[in-house]
């Protein structure tokens, strides 16, 4: 989900977007493929939820340690899934 969006963006569902993800510290940077999933309008901000569709594997490892998996919730696949190129 991104947030703080201008409300001009217009993603329309489905719609493809190429999106760039710094981490916390703004140090490491991942292209990723989305398409979008939803649009929220907030006054004048918009959210928008993404299914992704392609990322780097480093934005996986990312994603393995800032969201570490609650032991015996969810095997690492179904967790990825939920990230990259799941189920939709």
């Amino acid at each position: 989900q991104l947030q703080g969006l201008p409300a001009r963006f217009t993603a329309v569902n489905g719609e493809r977007f190429t999106v760039v993800v710094s981490d916390f510290q703004e140090v490491r940077h991942y292209k990723l493929t989305v398409h979008s999933k939803w649009r929220k309008k907030d006054g004048r901000l918009v959210a928008v939820g993404f299914y992704i569709a392609n990322a780097p594997g480093s934005w996986k490892q990312f994603v393995r340690q800032e969201l570490p998996a609650q032991e015996g919730e969810f095997s690492e696949e179904d967790i990825w899934d939920q990230y990259v190129g799941g189920r939709v």
